[in-house]
């Protein structure tokens, strides 16, 4: 878990790469392939072979200490909750994967709430298939609910608006109801 947090996270092109790129994409750039693979072998280790409650292996609390600006904090603990879910892989239906990828699942749909309406959709997806592979087991989520909220996020307009100040090009995204 050290070896995650002391990850330069605030540098410029990591920052840049989460705010922008899906992350799945993110972590096959060759200069962040490692701290995936950290990051899988964390969650897969603690998952399965420690038996580790959900709320120990999410990465959130350990990222939540780092000193970030915080729209840049929820796109960098976003994408490394991401990936811990995408780390549980074909095994997200053994028990303790289930009830981890319910947790990050949560979590995630929180984190990004609004402010990542895009995000949130494609979390309220994934939210969607756990939830129909696993009602009969695990009956945790409304799927009305979810389809509700995945339409009202998708009624948002999203403007991007960029500025050049010193040389440096910023994005800013303003989200707006939809005309």
């Amino acid at each position: 878990m050290k070896s995650i947090q002391v990850f330069p996270f605030e540098t410029e092109e990591f920052s840049a790469a989460a705010t922008d790129a899906l992350p799945q994409l993110l972590f096959d750039d060759e200069r962040y392939k490692p701290l995936g693979c950290l990051i899988d072998r964390v969650t897969c280790i603690a998952t399965y072979e420690l038996l580790r409650s959900p709320g120990e292996i999410s990465l959130k609390g350990q990222m939540e200490g780092l000193d970030l600006k915080p729209q840049l904090s929820q796109a960098i603990v976003g994408v490394v909750l991401e990936r811990q879910l995408d780390a549980l892989g074909r095994n997200i239906w053994k028990d303790g994967a289930r009830s981890l990828a319910k947790h990050l699942l949560d979590q995630l749909s929180l984190l990004y709430g609004d402010t990542w309406p895009i995000r949130k959709i494609r979390v309220l997806v994934r939210r969607l298939e756990f939830s129909y592979f696993s009602v009969v087991t695990d009956p945790g989520w409304d799927a009305t609910e979810t389809l509700v909220e995945a339409d009202r996020l998708s009624k948002l307009k999203v403007f991007r608006v960029s500025s050049t100040s010193g040389g440096l090009t910023q994005d800013v995204y303003i989200i707006g109801p939809r005309w």
